[in-house]
């Protein structure tokens, strides 16, 4: 960013050698790899529902996917989620492979960002400046908020790397004027938007830069509108096949941004601002002052930069806003309100991430605090005992704080952070066993689980996608298959849940074999049981034939219904065991009704009712398989005003949102008699 068209120099006003600059920066770069390689291997110590969703994308990718746009968990962009496949044909599927991806394009960012503080700074690298960036790359490498993402395994990662190389390029072109820079820029632009949602506010980034070129310069050239008509084109270029999803998918792409949004457009104005006045003012602390809560990501309330780095931070923002009329100090603050912006308007998630675009601003910022005072000094005709001494005093206080930096982010990541005892539950390690013990099964095994839902990314990442794996809660139901086909059957069950179904399998299957996961440490209890039912078992007490059946492929093969102890204000139990006469494709909703005399408060015959997808809406009925049997457990809460009289316990199904209920096979009535009694209290 030049005032004016300056030529390119062959050599730059610095003591340091070409060779020399890149010896250091090889260095830097190789302490910011240490810290974020080192004990990657179990720190963090699993994935987590968001990080693991990369692993189970990258695994339908390697399987054939291509994918412009993922629309799984509200949205997402899909470089990271092909590069982590990339790093997967070399470390194989795992956790691991997830992290090291994002570490990699963390390491990555250290000397992109050294680039573009060499080159927004290319015309004042004198005194004290000449060390800018190196400086730069050295904070980036010791930076806490910058480690803690990079290990993480999030594609929020690639932002900063990203914003880091397009400013770079623009800036490069700006100085050369050389259409192949505007070219490059408008490709990483492009690229860009396949990264993260914050990434969308890059453009404008750029736009920005060019206003700023013509408004410092005073003039807009021709050569400037050829400049922006490359980078705008090769942006939208490469964006094309984003935009062309965008139109076939109406809305797609803003789902997650309308859902974290603070701005609620129902209230009244005044109340909007205020909401985003709040949210905006704890996305500018959280740099200083007051850090994320979240413990899977950060110490709570740590925040992104420590007291000498938000001193330094504090005083490069007054320092670029006194040299404002230079562009690289207007471009900085610029960068620094832009990519903090997504930060300020949406809730829902660390703040600290949504800001991460500004990580290469902030770096800039908090060296031009170090420099510049060491800066002034030098450049001062005569050095009197005084101001040497000064000038040595604030040199050892950048080492000491830059040293300080360094240990206290090892320290707070490697020592505090990782002391967190329920770490490994952040980063859900249980499901992540048992999703590796599901991927041992053989894949043509039908394996059902519970409660967990066998959609869970980590569980479906670890268990390597398997087909046959399908879900329930026990505590509701119990489904099975009799007989089971040549493949047995195996369940796993996690203990400690109110799951009841392993007793009524063993029940069922009286041959079936029950073992032990690992047990959790410090604890007696297993993180998952199994039950395996060998091939061609039949499960015990099912009828032959089914009492009733409905006009879908569903029958009702058994039920029992629990009327001791019955009164005003108990609890009516019942079991129903249906069969699926086939596969089905839609959802039904499952009712019990108790109906009685005339309510005395409305005149209505229901006096209590059960209504939801069977096995408590965790196994609704487009998941049923032909053959399949589920024994569903329903408990009626009776009300206390229940009067004496006579009453009927009816049940059925019905479609929503239309409420309209499913006739039974043999006769137009739309619900099968269970029960009926008389309440007849003295």
């Amino acid at each position: 960013m030049h005032l004016t068209q300056i030529p390119i120099r062959e050599t730059n006003p610095s003591t340091l050698s070409h060779r020399a600059e890149l010896v250091i920066l090889v260095l830097i770069t190789a302490i910011a790899a240490v810290l974020r390689l080192y004990q990657l291997d179990g720190l963090p110590p699993g994935d987590g529902y968001d990080v693991a969703q990369y692993g189970v994308d990258a695994l339908q990718i390697l399987g054939g996917a291509r994918p412009v746009f993922l629309e799984s968990n509200f949205g997402r962009e899909v470089m990271f989620s092909y590069f982590v496949a990339l790093v997967f044909l070399v470390t194989g599927p795992g956790a691991f492979g997830i992290h090291l991806a994002s570490a990699v394009v963390g390491v990555a960012t250290i000397p992109a960002n050294f680039l573009v503080a060499r080159e927004l700074f290319y015309d004042d690298r004198q005194g004290a400046l000449r060390a800018l960036p190196l400086l730069v790359a050295l904070l980036s490498a010791i930076s806490y908020w910058h480690l803690n993402w990079s290990r993480v395994g999030l594609r929020v990662i690639l932002v900063p790397l990203f914003a880091s190389l397009i400013i770079y390029c623009l800036a490069r072109g700006l100085r050369s004027q050389r259409k192949l820079w505007f070219g490059a820029c408008g490709m990483l632009l492009g690229l860009s938007l396949y990264t993260y949602q914050a990434a969308r506010l890059l453009p404008v980034l750029v736009a920005a830069a060019f206003v700023l070129h013509g408004v410092l310069r005073r003039r807009w050239t021709r050569q400037d509108s050829i400049h922006l008509l490359v980078t705008g084109a090769l942006t939208v270029l490469v964006a094309l096949p984003l935009w062309r999803y965008a139109q076939l998918h109406p809305g797609a792409l803003t789902v997650r941004i309308r859902q974290a949004s603070v701005v609620d457009t129902s209230l009244p104005l005044s109340e909007q601002v205020k909401t985003l006045a709040v949210q905006a003012t704890s996305a500018l602390l959280t740099y200083s002052v007051r850090g994320d809560t979240d413990p899977q990501f950060t110490i709570p309330g740590r925040p992104s930069l420590n007291p000498f780095l938000s001193a330094a931070f504090l005083l490069g923002i007054v320092l670029a806003l006194w040299r404002f009329r230079r562009p690289p100090y207007l471009l900085l603050l610029a960068w620094l309100a832009i990519m903090t912006a997504p930060a300020m308007v949406a809730d829902l998630a660390a703040m600290a991430k949504r800001s991460l675009g500004a990580f290469p601003a902030v770096m800039m910022l908090i060296a031009l605090g170090l420099l510049v005072p060491l800066d002034a000094l030098g450049r001062r005709e005569e050095m009197n005992p005084g101001t040497r001494r000064l000038a040595i005093l604030l040199g050892a206080l950048l080492v000491a704080g830059v040293v300080y930096s360094g240990v206290r982010t090892y320290r707070d990541y490697f020592v505090i952070w990782a002391a967190d005892p329920d770490l490994a539950t952040h980063f859900q390690v249980d499901h992540q066993i048992i999703g590796r013990a599901i991927g041992a099964v053989p894949s043509t095994t039908p394996v059902w689980l519970s409660p967990y839902p066998p959609d869970q990314p980590v569980i479906q990442f670890h268990g390597g996608l398997l087909p046959e794996l399908r879900g329930y809660n026990g505590r509701f139901c119990v489904p099975y298959a009799s007989p089971t086909g040549d493949n047995g059957l195996t369940y796993f069950i996690v203990p400690g849940l109110q799951d009841h179904s392993l007793s009524a399998l063993q029940e069922l299957f009286p041959e079936g074999v029950t073992e032990n996961g690992p047990l959790r440490p410090g604890s007696d209890r297993a993180y998952f049981q199994t039950f395996s039912v060998e091939p061609h078992a039949v499960a015990l007490g099912v009828p032959d034939e089914a009492v009733t059946a409905w006009d879908i492929p569903i029958e009702l093969m058994s039920y029992e219904v629990n009327e001791s102890g019955l009164s005003p204000g108990s609890s009516l139990e019942l079991n129903l065991t249906y069969r699926a006469v086939d596969d089905l494709a839609l959802d039904y909703t499952a009712f019990v009704h108790l109906l009685g005399p005339p309510r005395p408060s409305d005149g209505s015959p229901l006096w209590a009712q059960s209504d939801s997808p069977p096995c408590g809406g965790s196994l609704p009925t487009h998941l049923w398989r032909a053959g399949d049997i589920v024994q569903d457990k329903i408990v009626l809460q009776l009300p206390a005003d229940l009067t004496d009289g006579h009453y009927q316990l009816v049940t059925g199904f019905y479609t929503l949102p239309d409420v309209t209920r499913v006739t039974l096979a043999d006769s137009s009535d739309d619900s099968w008699l269970l029960s009926e009694f008389l309440m007849d209290r003295p």
